[in-house]
């Protein structure tokens, strides 16, 4: 890999501690009453954007550029701005918002990891079913590690009780996180539709050279 590519491989990663940096700043300076867990979280989150470049070393295989820097505006939607900013509990579509991005960015994971693995020998139709019960299931691990985590720490990740305040079923968040990772598992294929409408350019361009 020449030092060019070196750099667009890590970018994501500079700027994903950049931000880290900058929020836990900006975090510190508006609040008196400061979490330890929340320095702790967007500090390992910010590494998250280093999975992709150091699992390419290990396989010999390297990813579309552009799927890390999906990535890290999860990271930086999710973490810097929606927990250490509270953008979760500032904005009510915030968390809507973040699971539907999840299904979409998940989707275009997953199907780049099976074409890498061999997944373009398979039929088409049973390679997105695959990948679609793939999110869906990376989603539920998702709510069970926000219903154990809400039981070891006495928290209301699933807004289980606020749920209930509100006069709503109880599982509701639950429900409309995996729907909503759903739909942006949908939007993944409507773009896959479009993209085959018009020739596959997208796909070939952004993909071709690293699924072969």
């Amino acid at each position: 890999m020449n030092g060019k590519k070196r750099i667009v491989y890590w970018l994501p990663l500079c700027i994903s501690v950049l931000c880290a940096a900058v929020t836990l700043a900006v975090y510190t300076a508006i609040n008196e009453s400061r979490a330890p867990l929340v320095y702790l979280q967007i500090s390992a989150a910010s590494l998250i954007p280093a999975i992709l470049p150091v699992t390419s070393l290990i396989i010999k295989k390297d990813f579309p550029p552009f799927l890390n820097f999906l990535v890290t505006l999860h990271v930086i939607l999710a973490m810097d701005l929606g927990n250490a900013m509270s953008f979760y509990w500032r904005f009510d579509f915030w968390d809507v918002m973040m699971h539907t991005y999840f299904g979409f960015l998940a989707s275009i994971g997953l199907y780049v990891i099976f074409l890498m693995a061999g997944g373009n020998r398979m039929s088409k139709v049973v390679l997105l079913v695959a990948v679609f019960l793939s999110v869906m299931g990376c989603g539920a691990l998702w709510e069970v590690f926000e219903y154990v985590t809400d039981a070891m720490l006495d928290k209301d990740a699933q807004q289980v009780w606020a749920s209930l305040e509100a006069g709503k079923n109880p599982v509701y968040d639950t429900m409309m996180d995996v729907i909503v990772t759903a739909v942006g598992s949908a939007v993944f294929y409507l773009i896959l539709l479009i993209d085959k409408l018009s020739g596959r350019r997208l796909e070939s361009r952004l993909l071709g050279k690293f699924i072969g």
